[in-house]
């Protein structure tokens, strides 16, 4: 290639050749540094998880959003990324993984400041002394993989695990407090993601407040920011206009995904009570494509019942939704899931009525199972 385009160049007037002379030149310059500082930011990579002060990280799975962490006998395992909990490693110098340290937060479950190695029989990633502590690359910037540089390809990363005929398995859909070990390198099941401590909680400062007190009500921290709702006040008079005709007021919506069955069985329940036989229902499917002729007549003969087939698969349920909203054209509309049914105690006229003659704009009901 060199040859051809060294015999087409010096055909060339030499005026265009030392231009293009000039062109190549600066185009060399310039990939050799983009070259050089991609491999300066990878590089500084050990710089960056080793810098003083000390940074650390919580090491979240990819595709789970769940972290590493230690229960108290120092195994490690699978767990809820919990603000309120040390959940946090520094990487050394030389590649061990150091959980936690007694001054960052003050005292924890007795595991900071140990490492993580293979415990009795090998299956188990646990913590313990610094001194015989497993030592990892941070491959790709996805995999924490056990060094070892004569065979790099053939080296297990840290994983879920399950416990196999074959041994241990990479785990690609673990649950909370499912083992973590060390399993053959899988695309999925071992790809991680490390988040900075300060960063973690900064983004979670919400969940780390203390329970409201005298909130018996209150299961979840947050709740103690949230504003108290006004109670809902009665419209004047000459503000109420009262609905005289369900099917005129309401508009049944629903999203649903390839599940036909499911929506005609909801309208059949809500068609089984006279007063409701002519509300209209609204269903989006975001799947592509016709169902059997057999599905597409019940569907044809469902009363009220207008079944939309997007063009666009997989659109999800919140554009799904809306794209069904928008043909609603009633004042009210009651969102229901496709497998929800119509009950005796369903009564939408009471629901109507609180919008009808209150400063409401949004009420609910209550599911039984």
């Amino acid at each position: 290639h060199l040859m051809v385009i060294q015999q087409l160049v010096s055909k060339l007037p030499e005026g265009r050749r030392v231009f293009i002379g000039v062109v190549l030149f600066t185009a060399a310059i310039l990939l050799l540094f983009h070259s050089e500082l991609q491999l300066e930011n990878y590089g500084n990579f050990d710089l960056l998880l080793t810098r003083t002060p000390v940074i650390y990280h919580r090491i979240q799975w990819w595709f789970e959003g769940k972290c590493v962490g230690s229960s108290p006998d120092g195994r490690l395992r699978v767990m809820f990324c919990n603000p309120r909990e040390r959940q946090y490693f520094k990487f050394l110098p030389d590649g061990k993984l150091k959980f936690g340290d007694r001054s960052h937060y003050g005292n924890g479950l007795g595991s900071e400041g140990k490492c993580a190695q293979l415990g009795m029989g090998g299956t188990r990633l646990v913590l313990g002394d610094c001194s015989t502590a497993l030592k990892f690359n941070f491959v790709n910037g996805s995999y924490l993989q056990l060094q070892d540089t004569a065979q790099l390809h053939k080296n297990p990363c840290v994983s879920p695990i399950l416990l196999s005929n074959e041994g241990l398995v990479p785990n690609p859909s673990p649950k909370t407090r499912d083992p973590v070990s060390l399993s053959t390198c899988h695309e999925v099941a071992s790809r991680i993601t490390l988040i900075e401590e300060k960063t973690f909680q900064e983004d979670r400062k919400y969940l780390s407040l203390p329970f409201p007190a005298g909130e018996s009500k209150c299961d979840f921290p947050a709740c103690g920011i949230n504003k108290i709702v006004p109670p809902v006040t009665n419209l004047p008079p000459d503000q109420v206009d009262k609905c005289k005709d369900l099917s005129r007021c309401v508009t049944v919506v629903t999203k649903t995904a390839r599940r036909p069955q499911l929506v005609l069985r909801m309208v059949r329940s809500i068609r089984r009570f006279k007063k409701y036989r002519s509300l209209p229902v609204i269903a989006y499917d975001d799947g592509i494509g016709e169902f059997s002729s057999d599905v597409m007549k019940e569907i044809a003969e469902c009363s009220h019942l207008r079944y939309i087939i997007g063009d666009d698969e997989d659109v999800g349920i919140a554009k799904g939704r809306n794209l069904a909203l928008e043909q609603v054209k009633t004042k009210y509309f009651l969102l229901l899931d496709d497998d929800n049914l119509f009950t005796e105690t369903t009564d939408l006229e009471l629901l109507v009525r609180i919008l009808d003659t209150t400063d409401a704009t949004l009420v609910g009901g209550k599911y039984q199972e």
